[in-house]
């Protein structure tokens, strides 16, 4: 019977040098600190709340993506006309753009 209690008391020992109470209570914290985030996102009045619940950014960005996307094969088609106008006037833009309107 004394190795088995012997066993217990370094076992309890062991158990005292984890501070056990110590880590509940950072353990408890965090689950309470964690539940106040979540409780704040679902209240919707936050920025947070909003880009989980609300798809409007998701559509502008997706509708943003698709402009970008077109500019840039545009770009890869026709590089002058994005390049062309560096270095010209005021005056030629407007003259080349009314002779393309004729055209």
């Amino acid at each position: 019977m004394r190795p088995v209690v012997k066993n217990m008391q370094v076992f309890t020992d062991s158990l005292k040098r984890m501070e056990l109470n110590q880590t509940l209570v950072k353990t408890q914290k965090a689950v309470s600190d964690f539940s106040a985030i979540v409780q704040k996102l679902g209240t919707g009045d936050n920025t947070a709340s909003k880009l989980l619940t609300e798809d409007s950014l998701y559509v502008n960005l997706n509708k943003l993506l698709i402009s970008v996307d077109s500019l840039a094969r545009h770009f890869d088609s026709s590089p002058r006309d994005f390049l062309k106008p560096l270095g010209k006037s005021q005056k030629k833009l407007e003259k080349e753009k009314a002779d393309r309107k004729k055209n």
